[in-house]
């Protein structure tokens, strides 16, 4: 078995939910573009399992589509699964960015009187 190398320097290789390693910078790209991108990828899955729902059926020459919709239900639910924590993360990472930043709404101190 190889021996991993577990020194501070190296970068831990695994990634989050969001598909992005934990040391790297944050996405660029907006918010609202990452999750159309994710609704879009919960639509595809749906479809592509309905689909192979569909061939089964086929082949199966099922008089009624059960498969068909074992198949869009299945799709839908693992799109949802990963789109839900898409959207966590990206809520999470927003609120710790939020919490990172200074704040103009805190009272500051009060000023020294001469």
């Amino acid at each position: 078995m190889p021996q991993h190398d577990r020194s501070p320097e190296r970068p831990d290789r695994r990634r989050d939910p969001t598909g992005e390693a934990p040391g790297s910078a944050p996405s660029r790209s907006p918010v609202w573009i990452r999750l159309s991108g994710a609704g879009l990828e919960l639509a595809f899955i749906t479809i592509v399992f309905g689909a192979i729902g569909a061939a089964i059926d086929r082949h199966l020459q099922s008089a009624r589509p059960i498969c068909s919709a074992i198949g869009g239900l299945l799709g839908f639910t693992l799109g949802m699964i990963r789109f839900i924590r898409l959207a966590t993360s990206i809520s999470n990472r927003q609120r710790q960015i939020e919490q990172s930043q200074p704040s103009d709404d805190k009272p500051d101190e009060k000023p020294p009187r001469d």
